[in-house]
Order: structure tokens, then C-alpha cells, then sequence
């Protein structure tokens, strides 16, 4: 007997120039004045539909908890004894169980 899993792949067909929202750059400033996200994307910000600058807090990021995510200032993170990847990732796009151990997966 097998399992097999499938993935599914979906487009929402969102216009970038038209998504605006609050672009958080690397170096932890902030832009959310006609901001859109093909903008935000080409500057390697990081963007948050639908957000102004006050609603967003920029200095948070990736922080690995015993392979749990959460998204945490870098000061935040060690107090946890996690492991802050960085402010350019978020919980969606980085795998915080790679290189765990099976029992942390589970």
C-alpha cells in the first residue's frame, strides 16, 4: 500500500501595480505612500498588502523555535534561544524544520 500526495498550484491573478500596501526595505525603513507591490519587489522589500507603515513593524523577521516559526525581533528571538534567520524572510517562504529532527516535524 502507497500514499501519495498531491500538490495544487493556484493563481489569483492580483495586478501588482494596482495591490498597494506598506514595503518594509532591508535596512528595517519603511515606504507605504503609493506603494505598490511590483514597487516593493523591485527595491527587495519586503511588502504587506492593504498596511501602512504604523501597521507594520519592519524590524521583525524569521525566528526558529525547535522548528516552529514565528516572527520576531532579533532580540525576541534569542531571548527564546531561537535561531533569527532575518528580517528578509518570512514564515511563508522559509522552512524552519529543515534540518530538524523527526520528532520536532511531528
Amino acid at each position: 500500500m502507497s500514499i501519495q500526495f498531491r500538490t495544487r498550484s493556484q493563481s489569483f491573478g492580483v495586478d501588482p501595480e494596482k495591490v498597494s500596501g506598506a514595503c518594509c526595505y532591508p535596512d528595517g525603513n519603511c515606504d507605504s505612500d503609493g506603494m505598490t507591490l511590483r514597487r516593493c519587489y523591485l527595491s527587495d522589500g519586503k511588502f504587506t498588502p492593504n498596511r501602512t507603515c504604523d501597521q507594520v513593524d519592519c524590524d521583525t523577521g524569521v525566528c526558529c523555535v525547535s522548528g516552529i516559526c514565528y516572527k520576531l525581533t532579533e532580540e525576541a528571538s534569542v531571548a527564546r534561544d531561537g535561531l533569527f534567520v532575518g528580517k528578509e524572510f518570512d514564515c511563508y517562504s522559509y522552512d524552519c524544520c529543515a534540518g530538524s529532527t523527526a520528532e520536532n516535524q511531528a
